[in-house]
């Protein structure tokens, strides 16, 4: 397995807010050892123009001439990772991508979802329902990939949209969580990419109060050796164990940040971006 990183996210096309709201204790749903909220995500656009700006002596009428200028040369950057998400609402995006392509090691187009399904027919099984396969652009691939082909596609798979009991069942279920996985990396291998960036901790963490942890670790655990057997990447998305109060989030703490380590590739913590009170 390569060498653990933890990505410093260079976002340029995209900028998620999350806000994580909960009902009163007493409308609370009890699911066996969990208890489940409600979690609500907003995306919101924030990048328009991208700046080029020249050194520390940059005059401010450089600023004004050049702030629209796009650098696609060969990246700058010593760190070994760069990634860029690319929403499919913002066509900009789409082209910075593909012209700036040389700045990136990884480029993560915001596609699929991973729904639960099955469950409201009888004596079917429960399994992970991927939409957003409409958004998939092979010919972009291409492009991006002809302008770097060293380059990784890594779509970004986010867990929304689970009742509770679907939710129970899939953190029980060790075949449904297996079916889950072999279907994400079908789909990855079908459509020649990478690996995946699977945005699962967060939301079940919030729906469930901080008390899954155990069960999120083995599914994390179990889901990269599938990705690696695969030769695939798994890269997690993570929110910083601190607030911007310096208060601890109970998102994650050392122990648990030291097993994510040993499992996934890169964790992608989020620190452009903090919790909501």
């Amino acid at each position: 397995m390569n060498l653990q990183q933890i990505i410093i996210l260079l976002v340029l096309c995209l900028s998620t807010k999350f806000c994580w709201c909960f009902e009163d204790d007493n409308n609370d749903e009890q699911l066996g050892d969990f208890e489940i909220g409600e979690a609500f995500d907003e995306d919101i656009e924030t990048f328009d123009n991208l700046h080029d700006v020249k050194g520390e002596d940059t005059l401010k009428d450089d600023i004004l001439q050049d702030y629209q200028n796009l650098d696609v040369g060969k990246r700058n950057f010593n760190s070994d990772v760069t990634l860029g998400y690319v929403t499919p609402w913002n066509n900009h995006g789409y082209d910075v991508a593909k012209w700036a392509a040389q700045k990136f090691t990884h480029i993560s187009p915001v596609w699929f979802q991973l729904k639960s399904a099955g469950s409201h027919i009888e004596d079917a099984p429960l399994f992970c329902q991927i939409t957003g396969t409409h958004d998939i652009d092979s010919g972009w691939m291409d492009d991006i990939r002809k302008n770097n082909s060293k380059v990784k596609i890594v779509p970004r798979f986010l867990f929304e949209a689970w009742p509770v009991e679907d939710l129970k069942k899939f953190l029980y279920s060790e075949e449904v969580q297996r079916r889950c996985v072999k279907d994400i990396i079908r789909l990855l291998q079908r459509n020649q990419m990478d690996g995946a960036v699977i945005e699962i901790w967060v939301q079940i963490m919030s729906m469930t109060r901080g008390s899954a942890v155990e069960y999120l670790l083995e599914i994390i655990e179990s889901w990269s050796k599938e990705f690696h057997k695969a030769g695939l990447e798994f890269i997690l998305p993570m929110m910083p164990a601190l607030d911007a109060n310096y208060e601890e989030t109970g998102i994650v703490n050392r122990e648990v940040m030291r097993r994510l380590m040993s499992s996934v590739d890169y964790l992608n913590v989020m620190t452009y971006d903090y919790n909501s009170p």
